[in-house]
């Protein structure tokens, strides 16, 4: 799918791949199914939930997404008579977030990445217990954007970025922080805030830059892998209240999960296996080479919520599924 960001209004080229029968169907079908599961896990926010969507573009954290990212969720409405659901699928981490701190609804991801023979090799899998997602994996071309082209895999009527590679820039991916530092409405959405950051950054180090002068609306872990020897940081992105964080590649690999590594987290306080995830890959990691093996490595840790595992090498613009 190629957008042409020169133009401030959605491109045409939207339009084309809405027409797709297939490609709307099954975006309208993720966001009713991921709706309704989100509105259930909720409890008794779920009618909350559902009031502040009804409300659409007023929602106050909506009015930090760039005016051109609202434009294109309001032509992918258009099509379809869900249009409430498809702008709620595009805020899926935040919403699914605000719900864990009442429900423990989390959404399970891992990331590694090492320099290997190929450069720098960035795996991940994507967990989140949202079954109609399962199978829908996809891939999403963007052209025209300032500091040039990306890919993002996502699936259909999802327009930010959970998992993306810009070749000879750098390769991210994001990751739910377990721990309760609230939510912010003077954030953005962390996956336009990574949309934001494969146009606008050129290199690796800027990248860096951006995301640590940022603010979101819910916190998360954000592993940004370059292409030279070393460019391997995980970015904590937090609410306006607190302060941003980073990891860095100490030479012998980056890994990352759910909680922040330093901290005294306990799996068992929060029914997860954040930890237990982080131990087996800081011991698998050191003996990845290649873009396969750091494959099977994130393959070892899928589970019955994984949706997908991509490993991306920027340097090369390669990347497998």
């Amino acid at each position: 799918m190629n957008i042409d960001l020169s133009k401030f209004i959605v491109s045409s080229k939207w339009e084309e791949a809405l027409s797709s029968y297939k490609y709307l169907k099954s975006a309208q079908k993720c966001a009713e199914r991921a709706y309704k599961d989100i509105i259930d896990s909720c409890g008794g926010l779920g009618s909350k939930v559902d009031m502040l969507l009804g409300i659409g573009n007023k929602l106050k954290f909506l009015l930090n997404i760039r005016r051109r990212h609202l434009e294109e969720l309001k032509l992918l409405s258009s099509y379809s008579d869900t249009g409430k659901q498809l702008v709620f699928s595009n805020l899926l981490y935040e919403l699914t977030k605000y719900g864990e701190y009442k429900t423990g609804a989390y959404t399970w991801c891992s990331s590694a990445a090492k320099w290997t023979s190929r450069g720098m090799v960035h795996a991940r899998n994507m967990d989140w217990p949202l079954n109609i997602l399962k199978g829908r994996t996809m891939e999403l071309n963007f052209h025209g954007a300032t500091a040039g082209s990306f890919t993002s895999i996502t699936f259909p009527g999802y327009t930010g970025i959970l998992t993306g590679i810009a070749p000879e820039r750098f390769s991210a991916s994001i990751n739910m922080m377990c721990e309760d530092y609230g939510v912010s409405l003077r954030g953005k959405p962390v996956s336009f805030l990574l949309r934001e950051m494969f146009e606008q950054c050129e290199d690796y180090d800027e990248a860096v830059e951006f995301l640590e002068g940022s603010d979101v609306f819910a916190p998360a872990l954000i592993h940004l892998v370059g292409i030279d020897e070393g460019e391997n940081a995980v970015v904590g992105v937090m609410p306006k209240e607190y302060e941003n964080f980073t990891y860095e590649d100490d030479g012998s690999g980056l890994c990352i999960t759910n909680h922040i590594p330093d901290s005294d987290f306990d799996d068992e306080e929060y029914d997860v296996d954040s930890v237990e995830r982080l131990d087996f890959l800081n011991e698998e990691i050191e003996n990845v080479k290649s873009m396969d093996a750091a494959h099977r490595m994130m393959r070892k840790i899928r589970n019955e919520d994984t949706k997908h595992t991509v490993t991306m090498c920027a340097s090369t613009g390669e990347y497998m599924m």
